[in-house]
């Protein structure tokens, strides 16, 4: 119980189990197996076997647990601040001394509050992750409602010299989506949208899908047929290909392309708007300009505040009359740092300052999000923890 607050703190989420298996496996630890293990140690040169016998124990052991973790009793609570692990861990160090009910209660209903207010938030988000050379983009609603990611980035793979062949590779979307979905809380995913086939915007699926619950995928029509994409979703989730034809399963989401069945190439990207709070967004995958020009001749009023550069910022998409239709107030540019692509191009940070948008760019700021309630929208960007970088103020400008 002490561990608890620090335990949240830092893993976000705990296993009514744990408290059982810990109070049951220490004595059993403490008395049988750390003398075992110094035994074995002491022993090792001329009983080999009492070391054998000892980590097959122990091998046993570990399988015993990680099967327990299949077990109900996970409870997904979120990430508390440092002040509140300080207060919860000191009010049980005294309920621990006065041995008294009420002491419990009290620390019963600090941890009960802590589990409102994270997952009954006020506020909802449209989050920018930093995920590497890649798109992945949270929108979750107040109160999470409903809570949406477009695209789950990925990671190229380039033949690499034989030197290199083998290293361990950290995954991007563990340690950045899931990470910090699960520090509020979130562990399953109303909708996926999936803007095209390239694996920098789809390779981390089986990630997300396997560390949260996806109650559904939506695809441009044609992808779904795409052997790179079924191999990626699990049989068990409903997949949804779409069109411009086709009703979207949610409201808050306008889709602007693609108009037909494709082969989600980046011409097929699906293109999302939507308006969350005061400022309205426009996702346009890796949209290259021709396609812009088709947007702009079906919905010639469109306008946003946020826009999403297609195609991580490269001089084949933003063009010049596409920004100036827009208006966009901000320009989002989804890149990994050092790419190999020259990404963002230098002729698209051109145009956005010839339009007066500001870029803001995943490679200079990391985590980019706008948190908004009500009529009111404040602009955060991360790059080391909860460190905040740079906030704008709240715009009346749609």
């Amino acid at each position: 119980m002490v561990s608890l607050g620090p335990l949240l703190h830092s893993v976000y989420e705990v296993n009514l189990l744990s408290f059982i298996i810990n109070y049951l496996m220490i004595p059993v630890f403490e008395r049988f197996m750390l003398p075992a293990i110094v035994v074995a140690v002491l022993t090792q040169g001329w009983l080999p076997w009492i070391g054998q016998w000892v980590n097959s124990s122990l091998k046993l052991i570990d399988q015993g647990l990680l099967a327990l973790t299949t077990f109900p009793g996970e409870i997904h609570f979120g990430k508390i601040g440092v002040l509140m692990t300080i207060i919860v861990t000191l009010l049980t160090l005294v309920a621990l001394e006065k041995r008294q009910f009420a002491w419990w209660g009290i620390v019963l209903m600090c941890y009960s509050g802590l589990y409102v207010m994270i997952h009954c938030p006020l506020s909802g988000e449209v989050t920018f992750v930093d995920i590497g050379q890649g798109d992945s983009i949270l929108i979750r609603e107040p109160f999470n409602r409903r809570v949406m990611l477009i695209d789950t980035g990925g990671q190229l793979r380039f033949p690499q010299p034989r030197w290199a062949q083998g290293t361990f590779t950290t995954d991007a979307a563990q340690q950045a989506t899931v990470n910090y979905l699960k520090s509020l809380g979130i562990h399953r995913l109303d909708v996926v949208w999936l803007t095209h086939s390239d694996v920098d915007h789809i390779g981390y699926l089986p990630r997300i899908t396997h560390d949260l619950a996806v109650r559904q995928v939506v695809v441009p029509a044609g992808m779904e047929k795409l052997t790179k994409f079924r191999q990626r979703v699990p049989a068990r989730i409903p997949v949804l290909p779409v069109t411009t034809q086709v009703k979207l399963p949610v409201a808050e989401l306008k889709l602007l392309a693609p108009v037909q069945p494709g082969h989600a190439k980046n011409e097929d990207s699906l293109v999302l708007w939507g308006q969350f709070g005061n400022y309205r967004y426009l996702f346009t995958g890796d949209l290259p300009m021709s396609g812009e020009r088709q947007i702009l001749q079906r919905y010639p009023g469109l306008q946003a505040t946020v826009l999403k550069l297609g195609h991580h910022g490269s001089r084949t998409s933003s063009s010049e009359e596409f920004l100036a239709a827009v208006q966009p107030k901000f320009g989002i540019i989804s890149a990994g740092r050092h790419n190999r692509y020259g990404h963002p191009h230098q002729a698209t940070l051109d145009r956005l300052a010839a339009q007066q948008v500001k870029p803001l760019s995943t490679q200079q700021y990391g985590m980019i999000r706008f948190r908004y309630r009500g009529r009111q929208t404040q602009l955060t960007t991360k790059l080391h923890g909860d460190e905040t970088f740079w906030i704008s103020q709240p715009s009346n400008n749609n």
